[in-house]
């Protein structure tokens, strides 16, 4: 599947019935895909553990966190 397919299939975040795995990659594809226009990009995102998808996507809501901060000032 190539990534700009797999983008649009991801509709929402995280459906139900995702694994935690799946809930985290489809988040982290949703909310930073300009990140992953790559294949090369999409493959190292997809052999990261659990752990370190958990650290990409704190990642991210802190850089929205901080965008929202700036907004506010």
């Amino acid at each position: 599947m190539e990534i700009i397919e797999l983008q649009e299939h991801i509709q929402e975040p995280s459906p139900s019935n995702y694994t935690m795995r799946e809930k985290l990659v489809a988040n982290i594809l949703y909310y930073s895909k300009e990140k992953f226009e790559e294949r090369d990009q999409l493959l190292k995102l997809a052999f990261e553990s659990e752990a370190q998808l958990v650290d990409r996507l704190i990642s991210i809501l802190d850089y929205y966190y901080d965008q929202t901060q700036e907004i506010q000032q």
